[in-house]
């Protein structure tokens, strides 16, 4: 059985933070998904393009602790920080954000093996305990582990969702992804376990 941990403390933590002085705290599941709806709706065709559709790499460079994405709408970064993390960072802008992350981001990782091979559909990054596999069509992540198992996938349809916002004043965006599941996944730290 896999298992799958998700830190949701810090979303736990700052989410009614950030909403505490709105009249929308109160909302239900179901007014938050109308207003996304809504939202969605009244966004820009440029909005659209990145919002659940399958982003396509357009080139690539490599580096020695990874590689750099320029895809259709957008840029990634997938560094390899040791045998079993890999740091990816997507953003639908033309450049990374600049800005420090509240989050300790540990920069200087000891230098890893990993191999970098390309196939007609995928790039592949193998290290001594996985692998990953980016889709050259659309930009989906799988990750497997050193026997071939599949341990996560992304949606191939579009499973990075980037919706324009503003947050305290600053722009930003809202964040999401869609993963894959399989039959035997297990999911701790959402209260089912």
């Amino acid at each position: 059985m896999k298992t799958l941990n998700f830190g949701l403390i810090l979303v736990f933590l700052i989410f009614p933070i950030l909403f505490q002085n709105t009249p929308a705290r109160n909302n239900t599941n179901a007014d938050i998904k109308t207003v996304k709806t809504k939202y969605r709706q009244t966004e820009s065709k440029k909005q659209c393009q990145f919002n659940g559709v399958p982003i396509p790499i357009l080139n690539y460079k490599l580096a020695k602790d990874g590689i750099t994405f320029q895809m259709k709408v957008g840029k990634m970064k997938v560094n390899v920080c040791r045998d079993d993390i890999i740091h990816v960072i997507y953003t639908p802008s033309k450049s990374f954000p600049t800005r420090k992350s509240l989050m300790d981001v540990k920069k200087n990782w000891k230098k890893v093996n990993w191999k970098f091979q390309k196939t007609k559909s995928h790039l592949i990054i193998t290290t001594a305990k996985i692998k990953l596999q980016i889709s050259l069509q659309n930009g989906a992540l799988s990750y497997y582990n050193k026997e071939g198992i599949p341990v996560l996938r992304e949606f191939p349809g579009g499973g990075k969702i980037m919706i324009p916002a503003e947050v305290v004043g600053e722009s930003t965006y809202h964040a999401e992804n869609i993963f894959t599941s399989q039959k035997d996944d297990s999911y701790y730290g959402l209260g089912q376990h």
